[in-house]
């Protein structure tokens, strides 16, 4: 199967989980020296941005706290997934440890929690409009499985038609319960696919998937050319402008909800080879952070309530089935040194952003 122009998916992709959000004004590095280019904050900073917009990064429970056996914690899915099924982690390894984040920080933080729902942007294979509905539908299955009852008390009609029984109903109650019970959505947006209809289901043995239950065909390239640059996974396509995309979609047909965009970042493979001098030059980041945050400022100015950015990712974690092989951090994680944490050129690029110096 060719990885580029099927259904790519990563299976972590959809799962929902609580972020933890470190202000990156925690960072106390000081510059004395000239700004090199890379650097450069003076056409986007922090001042293009309301006075109370938030910025921070993202962290999660499982990949960042370690601690499995503390405190009262009771095992979480991923810790029976990785403990069983180890042959399914790229490097064998699990979130016993992590990054140890349950010592190295604070205990209490006062914070607000919330609920984020991952969403990709989608873009019609073709002018065709099967293939305009296949982009809608692919949205009903991503976002709106999880935004339409909390807003609408109900599922897409797009998935009652295509799951029938299998897709419940609620009831009245519950679906006024539903409806308006939250107060922000956090949004984690990290690609784009092209979106192609499937006439005929894929599998008729009634055990489908939730890729086949779509009938759309998930690519990332289109008569022979990438949708945009590639990271280190394989699902992981540059496309900024689908985030001013995907923000203005979800103001249109969400009514305008405050929004936070609790993860946005891209990784690089974790390569043994290179110096920590070399690793910490993460040029790439730099130049994505940048440019998804232009285009939330674009957002801005059309209305979206974006009210905070928060960048995937503080630090390198455990990445689900990736194990430690991918890093997402804008700091460094010697995993061969006691967990050292040091910053990456983004984590200068964040501060000189934030400071705009």
């Amino acid at each position: 199967m060719n990885k580029n122009k099927d259904m790519i998916f990563s299976g972590y992709q959809f799962l929902l989980h609580v972020g933890v959000f470190t202000l990156l004004v925690t960072f106390s590095i000081t510059i004395t020296h000239a700004v090199p280019p890379i650097l450069d904050v003076s056409s986007l900073n922090r001042t293009s941005f309301p006075p109370a917009f938030i910025f921070g990064t993202a962290s999660s429970a499982y990949q960042y706290e370690g601690a499995a056996n503390e405190g009262g914690r009771g095992p979480s899915i991923w810790d029976t997934f990785s403990h069983k099924h180890p042959e399914h982690i790229s490097d064998r390894s699990n979130g016993d440890v992590a990054v140890d984040q349950y010592h190295r920080y604070k205990a209490f933080q006062k914070g607000l929690i919330g609920i984020s729902l991952n969403c990709h942007w989608f873009i019609p294979f073709s002018n065709d409009t099967l293939d305009d509905r296949a982009a809608k539908r692919a949205l009903d299955f991503m976002f709106g499985w999880y935004m339409q009852p909390l807003t609408r008390g109900k599922y897409p009609k797009t998935m009652h038609s295509l799951l029938g029984s299998r897709l419940p109903n609620f009831t009245e109650e519950q679906s006024k319960l539903l409806i308006g019970s939250f107060d922000f959505i956090g949004l984690n947006y990290y690609t784009t696919n092209y979106a192609a209809h499937i006439s005929q289901p894929i599998n008729n043995s009634g055990n489908t998937t939730y890729f086949q239950d779509t009938r759309v065909n998930f690519t990332t390239e289109r008569n022979g050319s990438p949708i945009g640059p590639r990271a280190a996974s394989s699902w992981l396509y540059v496309y900024p402008r689908g985030l001013r995309e995907l923000l203005l979609y979800i103001k249109i047909k969400y009514k305008n909800p405050v929004i936070y965009i609790t993860e946005n970042g891209m990784d690089e493979s974790n390569d043994p080879t290179l110096s920590l001098e070399e690793a910490l030059m993460d040029t790439y980041r730099i130049d994505y952070f940048y440019r998804h945050l232009y285009y939330i400022s674009t957002a801005l100015k059309d209305g979206v309530k974006v009210h905070g950015y928060f960048a995937w990712s503080l630090l390198d974690n455990f990445e689900w089935g990736a194990g430690y092989t991918l890093r997402f951090g804008i700091n460094f994680i010697d995993y061969k040194d006691n967990l050292k944490r040091h910053h990456k050129l983004s984590a200068h690029w964040f501060r000189n952003f934030l400071r705009k110096q």
